[in-house]
């Protein structure tokens, strides 16, 4: 009931009253309320930032100057994969994946005996071969598809089978009275046509064996020298 003529009406301390009513309870919940839900707010929006740039961060990725970035899942166009060659790229969720392709040298070698002239003690010749990953863009578009996922281990077991089979086809069939240019000119040849096949190419290729050979009589076994 409101408080009538010479009536007073109650009030409620802290508080200012009209005819009863009270005002100040209500002002000053509102006041604490604001700021409150100001940082509210403002906590939520820095969270979500936050987030945004740890989840960019952790999705970029790069690759170092002895590696290529392979991108395999929708990569635009008809295409399975894409080969990034430094630099790096914002790999999406879900519909993205992505592996390193070493671009690291391999170095490998293939022992075999010859013997010169066809008689006498054989001669030990040894191939010593460097090659890797190719940098032009079919080359690593090849060594993506046939090399991804391999360790460096079985990477060197492919290099070193491609390197006897290009000495077994190559060097004992040059013929007579041949030298160290000729052997490393076939064998290289050979390799070359081989790891094409892998994306690869030939850095270097070396052979140790006596100046003149004459390859009769050649025990062809071939031993991979670790």
């Amino acid at each position: 009931m409101l408080p009538g003529k010479g009536q007073q009406g109650f009030t409620m301390p802290g508080c200012l009253t009209w005819s009863g009513v009270v005002l100040g309870q209500t002002n000053s919940t509102q006041s604490a309320f604001g700021p409150i839900f100001l940082l509210v707010v403002t906590l939520c929006w820095l969270a979500i930032f936050t987030y945004l740039v740890v989840f960019i961060a952790r999705r970029y990725k790069r690759c170092l100057p002895d590696q290529a970035l392979v991108v395999s899942g929708r990569v635009g166009g008809d295409a399975a994969h894409k080969v990034l060659l430094g630099g790096g790229a914002f790999v999406y969720p879900v519909i993205q994946d992505y592996s390193y392709l070493s671009l690291k040298p391999v170095k490998a070698s293939v022992v075999g005996d010859v013997q010169p002239g066809g008689e006498g003690s054989a001669e030990r010749v040894v191939v010593r071969v460097t090659a890797a990953v190719g940098t032009e863009k079919e080359q690593l578009e090849t060594a993506a598809m046939r090399l991804i996922g391999l360790p460096e281990a079985e990477v060197l077991g492919l290099v070193e089978e491609a390197l006897t089979q290009a000495v077994a086809s190559s060097v004992w069939g040059l013929g007579d009275d041949v030298g160290r240019a000729e052997i490393e000119d076939a064998v290289g040849g050979r390799l070359a046509d081989a790891l094409a096949k892998l994306g690869m190419i030939v850095l270097s290729c070396a052979v140790e064996c006596p100046s003149r050979v004459r390859f009769e009589k050649v025990d062809q076994t071939l031993t991979a020298e670790v």
